[in-house]
């Protein structure tokens, strides 16, 4: 805007006014937008964690990955660490924790079953609690 001698005038000064509302009306509708969705997400029924329900969430976040990433088309075998499931949001942290202090953390074995279908174990590695058959060498651990 280009000012004169005598300074902005009122049709000037009215036009800024009302785009500065018009902003303001959009910054506050989008502000209390997010905490109404958020409330909506918090509302989900806490879940009892036990080691069970650990290895079944890998199971199943190991066949959306393995569907999503290889079409279901893997050679012989694939091992897949719960980072990854993580990482990629196939998985939440918090399905993973047994009590505040003890995360579990491991892997998941996908390879071919019968009638070359796809069999996915999971191996999960806790404070009180150890899959049989876990292997740290798998992870690249030093055991």
């Amino acid at each position: 805007m280009l000012l004169n001698k005598d300074g902005w005038g009122l049709s000037k000064m009215l036009v800024c006014s009302a785009i500065l509302l018009i902003a303001l009306f959009f910054i506050v509708f989008i502000c209390f937008q997010f905490p109404i969705k958020a409330k909506k997400v918090n509302r989900v029924t806490p879940v009892k964690v036990t080691p069970v329900f650990v290895e079944e969430q890998v199971r199943t976040a190991a066949r959306e990955y393995v569907k999503n990433f290889y079409g279901n088309n893997i050679k012989n075998s694939l091992v897949i660490p719960i980072s990854n499931l993580v990482y990629y949001h196939y998985l939440e942290k918090e399905y993973l924790a047994l009590n505040k202090t003890d995360l579990c953390d491991g892997y998941a074995l996908v390879k071919h079953g019968s009638k070359n279908s796809l069999e996915t174990e999971a191996y999960i590695k806790c404070n009180n609690y150890e899959t049989r058959d876990y292997k740290d060498w798998t992870l690249g651990e030093n055991s």
